[in-house]
């Protein structure tokens, strides 16, 4: 699973605003966007396929590097990945560490993007958003544009299963929001039928001379105009 330890990345932009949840309560929130130089292997969290697919080995590798693919084959444009990552906790050790730090629960990862590089190396760019605390504002605001060392720490087992049994929930919940409800058919001789269709609910019959509206000419006393 991908993770960083205390990584050496780049802050290319900040955006803080405030959204409201799904209660409606209001919350401050951030997108932090990133680059960070890194090995082709980290290839292989995203896709099986990426590495292999984009680079090649060494003729003349010895045993302990036989593993690496450290030759790009082609150019390649900075090309994106599809899907995002959730329940990450983000670290931006600033200062001494400790309350200095930043520390954002419950972030998602997307927007992730690769520029491959000769030699094994992958320039990766991403988006980290999540919730933030009003005393993180200003600490965040100061690390535009800035390189700082980060940490994103995966969530745990327990972790992950919640988060996957609520994005079943609310597949399940989009499914039967746009899923027709099933036609009705009449029951036989009418009973316990709780549809009124097109059924006349006066008792008076409509073509009845006693209805003042036959004994008036066509096109008078059906408007008062004021």
């Amino acid at each position: 699973m991908f993770q960083l330890d205390t990584k050496m990345v780049r802050i290319t932009s900040i955006d803080i605003r405030k959204e409201k949840d799904e209660k409606g309560d209001e919350h401050s929130v951030c997108d932090i966007g990133i680059t960070a130089p890194m090995e082709n292997e980290v290839l292989d969290h995203f896709h099986p396929l990426y590495r292999s697919s984009f680079y090649t080995g060494d003729d003349q590798a010895d045993m302990v590097s036989g593993t690496r693919l450290p030759h790009l084959k082609f150019p390649f444009p900075r090309f994106p990945h599809k899907g995002s990552l959730e329940g990450y906790v983000f670290l931006a050790h600033i200062g001494a560490g400790g309350p200095s730090e930043v520390k954002l629960n419950d972030s998602v990862i997307n927007k992730v993007n690769f520029l491959l590089q000769d030699k094994g190396a992958v320039t990766m760019g991403f988006v980290v958003r999540a919730r933030t605390h009003r005393d993180d504002v200003g600490k965040l605001s100061e690390l535009l544009d800035t390189e700082v060392q980060i940490s994103l720490v995966p969530p745990d087992e327990k972790k992950q299963f919640e988060l996957e049994q609520a994005k079943k929930n609310r597949k399940r919940a989009l499914e039967d929001h746009f899923t027709p409800e099933p036609q009705r058919e009449p029951e036989d001789g009418g009973g316990d039928d709780d549809r009124t269709g097109d059924l006349d609910l006066d008792d008076t019959d409509p073509k009845s001379p006693q209805d003042p509206e036959e004994n008036e000419p066509a096109g008078q006393g059906q408007y008062q105009v004021e």
